[in-house]
């Protein structure tokens, strides 16, 4: 009766743990808690952001087992950037968005680490659910490359709400250009960063259009490419056979490539600015990102 009862108790905990990591595999690997996390609840060990690094900014509320940001306004942070991986962003969003002290939100435990060690202020969390930080809590919020990383279009669409939802005045976004991956393949040609194993939605400027103008109410917006490339010969074209997670072009590690003058614009970037009032440097601010052109 005994071995019964233990095989029942065992079924009972283990079942739920692996229906829910078959069935949401993303989001079962993330660092954040869920509400169906039991055995993290009972051993109250959450996943937590060095509380002792950001004394002011962050407190551990035990009831809900995450971390709730404090006092993050204009005085503390006037922008936060989603995805912060090495503070690339950062560093451009004070230089040519005239931010001013930056958070960094990223969901990998290591970079945030990374970032801290970097001298930068981050924190680990989930871009798509940031319940912890009040609406309107910054200027801006920035997105570069990160959305290519997002397992859905859904989940895209979520992060820009959720980046709507804490800003006052306006959204940066860039990213990989796909939108002439097909006419690239049927070339046999590729960019190398379209099948790297990381790029999990490869999302088309149409695609960002429709979710701005269709799934959310902004002020305006306005969506551009930068850095074009002419033909096959610029280094990040491979030809369709090199393997997946390259980078510049090697024609002595890579195979050959044919030589194609391309007859339609073609870019590495996209980029894309999304105002949530009326902005009076609205104008300026679409400019900061230098060598844009309008698609």
């Amino acid at each position: 009766m005994l071995e019964y009862i233990c095989i029942s108790i065992i079924l009972l905990v283990f079942i739920p743990i692996i229906y829910i990591r078959i069935r949401y595999p993303f989001w079962s690997t993330q660092p954040i808690f869920h509400s169906y996390d039991y055995l993290r609840f009972l051993t109250k060990t959450p996943y937590e952001i060095n509380s002792q690094v950001y004394p002011k900014a962050f407190k551990k509320d035990n009831n809900v087992h995450s971390f709730r940001f404090l006092d993050i306004d204009d005085k503390e942070f006037d922008f936060i950037d989603f995805g912060a991986s090495k503070g690339g962003c950062i560093e451009f969003a004070k230089r040519s968005l005239k931010g001013k002290n930056g958070l960094g939100v990223d969901i990998s435990p290591q970079k945030v680490l990374q970032m801290q060690n970097l001298g930068y202020e981050c924190v680990e969390g989930d871009i798509t659910c940031l319940d912890n930080i009040p609406d309107k809590s910054v200027r801006f919020v920035t997105i570069s490359h990160v959305l290519e990383h997002l397992p859905s279009i859904s989940h895209i669409e979520k992060t820009l709400k959720e980046a709507i939802r804490i800003s006052t005045d306006f959204i940066f976004i860039q990213g990989p250009y796909f939108d002439e991956d097909d006419y690239l393949a049927d070339h046999g040609l590729k960019f190398y960063w379209s099948d790297w194993h990381g790029h999990t939605y490869h999302l088309r400027t149409n695609e960002l259009d429709e979710i701005i103008t269709n799934k959310i109410t902004i002020n305006q917006h306005k969506i551009m490419a930068r850095v074009p490339v002419i033909d096959s010969s610029d280094p990040c074209i491979h030809p369709i056979e090199s393997p997946i997670d390259q980078h510049d072009y090697n024609e002595d590690q890579h195979p050959i490539k044919k030589t194609l003058g391309f007859n339609r614009p073609i870019y590495k970037e996209f980029v894309c600015y999304m105002g949530l009032r009326n902005l009076d440097y609205w104008d300026s601010l679409v400019n900061a990102r230098k060598g844009c052109i309008e698609i």
